[in-house]
């Protein structure tokens, strides 16, 4: 397999590797359970799936002003994501990895989210905003 780079925008500094958790529908991290990094929400399709250690990828954030909350003790806890790719990026998201010190890329387009194969292992840099499938 060849490596392939998207280029996003640089959100939240930090490099991170990590197996990609691609979703295709807007992801609430407030449903992530702080304890076991394992989303619960009935009928979505992460429901039930561990995010910790993988490179979460999906288009845009939805639900609670908590979020920032719950990426800061998900991280404190271990059961955080490596870093996020997100294609619209909301501040609560932004803040709470900025504090979390969690890689996070936004502005990704729905067509790149897409042509990024679930489980294929990823380079993150939050900084400038490179993601490279390794």
């Amino acid at each position: 397999m060849s490596r392939t780079t998207l280029q996003g925008v640089g959100l939240a500094d930090g490099v991170a590797q990590g197996k990609a958790l691609i979703c295709n529908e807007a992801v609430s991290v407030a449903r992530i359970d702080v304890l076991t990094g394992i989303l619960h929400e009935p009928g979505h399709p992460l429901d039930g799936v561990p995010v910790k250690g993988k490179v979460l990828v999906f288009p845009q954030g939805k639900g609670s002003s908590s979020g920032s909350y719950i990426l800061m003790n998900l991280a404190e806890q271990g059961t955080s994501p490596e870093a996020i790719v997100i294609g619209k990026p909301d501040t609560i998201l932004v803040a709470g990895a900025i504090l979390a010190k969690i890689p996070l890329i936004g502005e990704i387009r729905q067509e790149d989210i897409l042509s990024i194969p679930d489980g294929s292992l990823l380079h993150i840099n939050g900084a400038t905003g490179v993601i490279m499938r390794l």
